[in-house]
């Protein structure tokens, strides 16, 4: 267990990092180190390596810090942080590893089943999750002195060529009071069995994506948790966030429970699936 932890937790530091698993941990009261990775548009903020944060990442601190998703996390629970569960993306090894010739970010994915994550994502609007696939660490050269740069923001997965067999699969895994319970940066993915409650988005899949047997409310019983405040503080509220510019998803056997139409409030009324009409090329098909 770890609790009241200044950075990241649970933490995989160079990107070579593989074939490990991570079960049944608990991360709670995680606080980032400095200013916390925010921003309201998809960009993010970028950091820079310095002497109270050597690692610029923990500026997004997460209780699972995962920087190549070649390895297995069962069961775990975060609480808090800037995300609770955060895959970045790395395109080169870092530190004493920088040598090693693999790109993390192209390695598969391992198992991530069984994990839940609340009272994560706030902030920033767009970028940081519970569970938060994006964000970019790198290394910067000058002569023989390296520097890391964590980005927040939109950078994606570079997982396309991804077959059915090696497409990531999360499997069985629940949110609750997130801004963001899930939010992928990539190409390809596979969600199974998702549960989420008291959450801005439930889902917000920049990528190809298949999400089956999801259930999302957007108000539980639990009155006592004030969710969600005030609406103008966040986006609209939806079950499922579909988007443009090549995101495409299939939805199949959904239950979205307790949206109550509420026109009262003009932008921000909750909606099960949230689309857009400026640019979206590729709306459903039909539902069903």
């Amino acid at each position: 267990m770890a609790f009241d932890v200044e950075g990241h937790c649970y933490y995989l530091e160079d990107g070579v990092e593989e074939g490990n698993t991570f079960a049944h941990n608990l991360g709670a009261y995680i606080h980032p180190i400095g200013p916390p990775a925010g921003g309201s548009g998809q960009g993010g903020e970028t950091f820079e390596e310095r002497a109270e944060a050597t690692q610029p990442a923990d500026a997004g601190a997460a209780a699972f810090y995962v920087s190549n998703p070649n390895n297995d996390l069962i069961g775990n629970a975060a609480s808090g942080g800037v995300s609770g569960f955060a895959y970045p993306v790395l395109p080169k090894p870092i530190g004493l590893s920088r040598g090693v010739n693999i790109v993390p970010s192209a390695r598969p994915f391992g198992l991530f089943q069984g994990n839940t994550a609340h009272s994560a994502g706030y902030y920033s609007l767009q970028t940081g999750g519970c569970m938060y696939f994006g964000g970019k660490l790198w290394e910067e050269q000058s002569g023989s002195t390296y520097r890391l740069k964590y980005n927040s923001g939109r950078t994606a997965f570079p997982n396309r060529e991804a077959t059915a067999a090696t497409t990531p699969l999360l499997s069985n895994n629940k949110v609750w009071l997130c801004n963001n319970g899930l939010l992928f940066w990539g190409e390809r993915l596979n969600v199974d069995k998702w549960t989420s409650h008291d959450s801005i988005h439930s889902v917000f899949l920049l990528s190809r994506s298949t999400v089956t047997e999801m259930y999302a409310s957007p108000t539980s019983g639990n009155a006592a948790s004030g969710f969600p405040g005030t609406r103008s503080d966040w986006e609209v509220q939806a079950g499922i966030q579909l988007y443009d510019t090549g995101t495409q998803t299939i939805l199949d056997d959904a239950t979205f429970a307790n949206f109550k139409y509420q026109p009262q409030l003009g932008w921000y009324r909750p909606a099960a699936i949230h689309s857009m009409t400026h640019s979206d090329q590729f709306k459903p098909e039909g539902t069903d």
